[in-house]
């Protein structure tokens, strides 16, 4: 997850994204290359030795791969309720969905739910949050 100082404000992200390397809804791949160093990095390891970066920003939150899952879904920022400024996002693997402060420079992890069906992007619309599932299920978030 990459905090707002390292990307300008772009199609409702808010400055804040949620990557996972190539498969990156809404964000062109050469943004990625230029600005977080994929292929040569996943987070702050190497992922490609044969690879390079100069420009590699490190995310503010990285997880390994194993019980937290594999892939974060991508996320959003909250405009209301409990979780105000808070980037919400969820792991299609397991299934968990977390939130970050937005205003903090090492920020954790906060665990809300472990047992979403497949989510594939939290997303906002308005000042409401919706997880999305592969299988068609749509769950608003209430707070």
């Amino acid at each position: 997850i990459v905090g707002s100082e390292s990307v300008g404000a772009s199609e409702g992200f808010l400055g804040w994204i949620a990557y996972l390397g190539a498969a990156n809804a809404g964000i062109p791949l050469s943004i990625i290359v230029k600005d977080f160093g994929w292929s040569a990095y996943e987070a702050n390891k190497v992922f490609n030795k044969d690879q390079t970066s100069s420009s590699h920003t490190p995310p503010l939150v990285s997880y390994k791969h194993g019980d937290n899952g594999c892939s974060i879904s991508g996320g959003a920022v909250a405009t209301a309720g409990s979780l105000r400024n808070r980037f919400v996002f969820a792991d299609f693997c397991s299934g968990r969905l977390w939130s970050i402060a937005t205003d903090e420079s090492a920020p954790q992890m906060t665990l809300h739910f472990d047992d979403l069906d497949s989510p594939s992007a939290v997303v906002r619309a308005n000042e409401n949050l919706y997880v999305l599932s592969l299988s068609g299920t749509i769950r608003q978030l209430r707070n």
